[in-house]
């Protein structure tokens, strides 16, 4: 692709020109969703895949989640109710469908990639920032962690006649404030508010 796009800490989603740097187009994804800047600013990479670029506005119904045309800026569509967190939000695909996993303010949530709509989502501790990236497991699992003496938990994810997000364990023993997660191999590894450590996954 020849272009880039960036978001910065007030909320302004920018698509620019690679070889020039010019600006493309724009959007202040705050006004446009009636979301608010959160405390320690807007940190979300944009998600550029298909003909989206997706962000985590925070706003209320239906725009906590939107996704705007790459080559246009046009609003496409937006899903979920709740604030923003620090997080980004990643491709995954579990239970066989392609999703986009937001860890907002209230928790995890899966994003339908042609709608927005929420497929499922699991609630998680509020009142400390919501930063590190769910981290996708094999077998349809997926590992949610934060600090402040919260800790991480591991889901199954499942479709049935609908979608569910059942807890497989809980742990203290790993809580990142900022850091992301990596698996390899059947071990979990990260900073438990700074210290490195392992986990069985």
């Amino acid at each position: 692709s020849n272009r880039v796009y960036s978001l910065g800490g007030t909320g302004i989603l920018n698509c620019l020109d690679l070889a020039t740097g010019q600006r493309i187009w724009w959007k202040d994804t705050i006004q446009d969703n009636q979301s608010h800047v959160n405390e320690w600013g807007v940190s979300c990479s944009p998600l550029v895949f298909d003909e989206f670029v997706v962000v985590s506005a925070g706003g209320r119904n239906g725009r906590s989640l939107v996704a705007y045309h790459k080559a246009t800026g046009e609003f496409a569509w937006g899903g979920g109710d709740h604030g923003a967190g620090y997080s980004s939000p990643a491709l995954a695909t579990l239970a066989g469908v392609r999703q986009i996993l937001n860890f907002n303010s209230a928790g995890v949530a899966a994003h339908a990639v042609d709608s927005g709509n929420v497929l499922w989502d699991y609630a998680w501790p509020r009142g400390h920032p919501h930063v590190a990236q769910p981290l996708v497991l094999p077998n349809d699992r997926v590992l949610v962690a934060s600090g402040y003496g919260t800790g991480s938990e591991l889901l199954q994810i499942q479709k049935d006649e609908r979608w569910s997000a059942t807890r497989l364990w809980r742990s203290n023993r790993l809580k990142p404030k900022f850091t992301n997660l990596i698996h390899l191999d059947g071990y979990i590894y990260g900073l438990d508010d700074g210290i490195m450590v392992c986990l069985d996954a």
